[in-house]
């Protein structure tokens, strides 16, 4: 446990260590309770907003003579070989 200050503005500074163990950069969302005598901060996680159009044309036969129903696609396989071409395509 690590002793804090707190300003003359009501604010404290989260240490490095733990901004950086959880992922906490300038813009993140934090929650704070009042339990008793102690003061508990939680970090909320960021939510993206997304639509179905979103995913739109993520799975897509080659030809239009190999279309196949969502429950014959290998989605894991098809991420695995798009994994594949990014990799080979970094420097």
């Amino acid at each position: 446990m690590q002793t804090l200050t707190v300003s003359h503005k009501g604010q404290v500074v989260i240490p490095s260590e733990i901004r950086e163990r959880l992922g906490i950069s300038p813009g993140s969302k934090v929650s704070v309770v009042a339990e008793g005598n102690r003061v508990m901060i939680s970090l909320e996680r960021r939510r993206v907003a997304t639509d179905v159009m979103a995913g739109f044309g993520m799975l897509k036969a080659k030809t239009a003579s190999k279309r196949k129903s969502l429950l014959d696609v290998d989605v894991a396989e098809l991420m695995r070989e798009a994994s594949k071409k990014h990799a080979r395509a970094e420097p």
